[in-house]
């Protein structure tokens, strides 16, 4: 074996951003590296071999990161630092722009590094969830960061926070539960679900915490959440568990790490993958709609599930209609995690190409 192929097989990608104008596509990985790809590459041929457009070294005391992108910004939060980047100096080669320290939260540093972060528009605020379970509140301003607040949000490490409509945004914990905020104000939920006192979702030989989170963007009432308990469909305005999304094989060990949802062909599925080299679609009712696992061939194995993430084409024009009415046959799956490859999947669950890491 290569030398220079070493290192891909210890590779593990963790975080997903894509730029302003949805042209190209950033993964951060356990080898402290961020690797921006061209997204139209993904769409040119039914199968493809593509390499990074830019590879840049993160210098960050930790491997654990999380990316998203806001005002023409690339945030990548490690350790207790979020790290600024201007995209447009990404594409060209550039590197970082600016570093913020998170104001100390805890006495307790063992886990205090940064977990999840989202940027909200409508707010211009970053949000940033914390492995004490605290969340701090930033504003956004001339390409830096003004702390506002910060609160209590988990008894224990927040492994995912997510969009949740215009003025809120979700939270899933290692404690067990799945809160909703107001992201106008802080300090309670406006309101909380806790899957593991659900008798038909509940395996209490695995436990309470919940690792993935997400809500369906056309409509954030509904949502889908598991970890220790199984992955499961709510609806927040009825209060409770709606489908449960289970497999005919490996549900009693099988466990996400990432969701979302899509409509291929305006059919609504429920995406996850999670401890296992197999990514799953569900539609509304439970049934599951596709399986694919990403075992071959070796050399773009994928072991481990972190991140499964939908792309727009870049060479598709779109109106504000086509949004509201969202259509998903014409994007791609890109799917990550522990392997020496990232792949490239059709949003109807179809293998399509490999994106080499180096």
């Amino acid at each position: 074996m290569k030398d220079d192929l070493r290192p891909a097989l210890h590779t593990t990608v963790l975080s997903f951003a894509t730029s302003p104008n949805k042209d190209f596509i950033a993964f951060g990985t356990n080898t402290r590296k961020l690797l921006v790809y061209s997204a139209s590459a993904l769409f040119k041929y039914p199968q493809f071999e593509g390499d990074p457009h830019q590879i840049f070294d993160l210098k960050i005391s930790k491997s654990w990161h999380s990316l998203c992108t806001g005002n023409g910004l690339l945030f990548c939060g490690a350790d207790r630092t979020v790290f600024i980047f201007k995209w447009k100096d990404i594409i060209k080669g550039s590197a970082l722009s600016c570093v913020v320290q998170l104001p100390t939260d805890s006495f307790n540093f063992m886990d205090s590094g940064i977990t999840s972060i989202l940027f909200k528009k409508e707010s211009d605020q970053l949000i940033v969830a914390t492995g004490t379970g605290f969340i701090h509140v930033f504003s956004i301003q001339d390409e830096n960061l003004i702390h506002l607040s910060k609160y209590l949000a988990h008894k224990s490490v927040i492994h995912r926070i997510c969009t949740a409509g215009p003025n809120e945004f979700g939270s899933c914990s290692e404690d067990g539960l799945a809160c909703f905020w107001d992201s106008r104000t802080t300090n309670k939920p406006t309101c909380s679900f806790e899957p593991d006192i659900v008798p038909h979702l509940s395996r209490p030989d695995l436990g309470a915490w919940l690792t993935t989170l997400s809500c369906d963007s056309l409509d954030c009432d509904w949502f889908a959440t598991g970890g220790g308990p199984r992955l499961c469909l709510w609806n927040r305005r009825a209060a409770s568990p709606v489908t449960l999304l289970q497999l005919d094989s490996r549900s009693s060990i099988w466990h996400p790490q990432t969701t979302g949802f899509s409509c291929p062909g305006k059919e609504p599925r429920i995406i996850a993958g999670g401890n296992s080299s197999e990514i799953y679609q569900w539609n509304h009712s439970g049934s599951l709609a596709s399986s694919l696992s990403l075992a071959d061939p070796p050399s773009a194995r994928v072991s481990h599930i972190m991140v499964a993430e939908l792309v727009d084409n870049p060479d598709c024009g779109k109106t504000n209609a086509s949004y509201m009415t969202r259509n998903d046959s014409e994007n791609v799956l890109v799917v990550a995690g522990v392997g020496p490859a990232i792949r490239v999947v059709s949003a109807l669950g179809y293998p399509l190409g490999i994106l080499n890491l180096s």
